[in-house]
């Protein structure tokens, strides 16, 4: 395989992945943005949302192999692109402050549903997603 293919094949991963994310991040940000406005405003929903996020981005790593190396940019790059409006350092706090949350057995409970829901979105691409919703939810009622 050429140097070419093997760069092409690489940059083809990165716009999947992005991609994918990207997609299911809209359809799982739908009900929620609809219900709160603040969303992104409270740093509460912080462990649930990105928590949420990072474990689609697990299940993404393990079924393309991905490094982990690899992974840290891809997700910083998808955290900047989706929820930082291109700020970079922004980004990196917020990829900081998931590798901290994910120490708490609740952010481990929001990457658990948000791999299962991405997995399950994967074989069948639901329109709209209410896992998220529903987590927040229950934070709420607590």
């Amino acid at each position: 395989m050429s140097v070419l293919n093997i760069f092409n094949k690489k940059k083809s991963i990165d716009t999947e992945v992005y991609g994918l994310l990207n997609q299911f991040t809209e359809i799982s940000l739908k009900i929620p943005m609809q219900k709160r406005k603040n969303l992104f405003d409270n740093e509460g929903y912080y462990p649930i949302v990105f928590g949420y996020f990072f474990g689609a981005m697990d299940y993404l790593k393990q079924q393309k192999n991905i490094s982990e190396s690899k992974m840290k940019k891809i997700f910083r790059t998808y955290l900047s692109e989706n929820f930082t409006e291109g700020d970079l350092n922004n980004a990196s706090y917020l990829y900081t402050f998931l590798l901290e949350s994910i120490k708490e057995d609740d952010t481990k409970e929001y990457m658990r549903v948000g791999r299962s829901t991405f997995k399950i979105w994967m074989e069948n691409r639901f329109e709209t997603s209410s896992s998220l919703n529903r987590l927040l939810i229950e934070a709420e009622k607590r």
